[in-house]
């Protein structure tokens, strides 16, 4: 799905990925690492009462132009 997601993205001209998940989420961390997402950003919010670590990966598809 992440591979059609991607490739669908290109294809309709997206410069750039971004998907949020929290630290504690493993699975999701590795598979956005396999596809080529970099952490860009960490936050630690409060939700639910508790603190959570809140992760941005990003992945450039694009160049921008200008």
């Amino acid at each position: 799905m992440m591979d059609q997601a991607i490739h669908y993205s290109k294809d309709q001209g997206v410069i750039e990925l971004i998907l949020w998940t929290s630290s504690n989420q493993e699975a999701a961390r590795t598979i956005y690492e396999k596809y080529g997402f970099v952490l860009t950003e960490s936050k630690t919010s409060y939700l639910s009462e508790q603190y959570i670590d809140e992760e941005k990966w990003t992945i450039a598809l694009k160049k921008e132009v200008g």
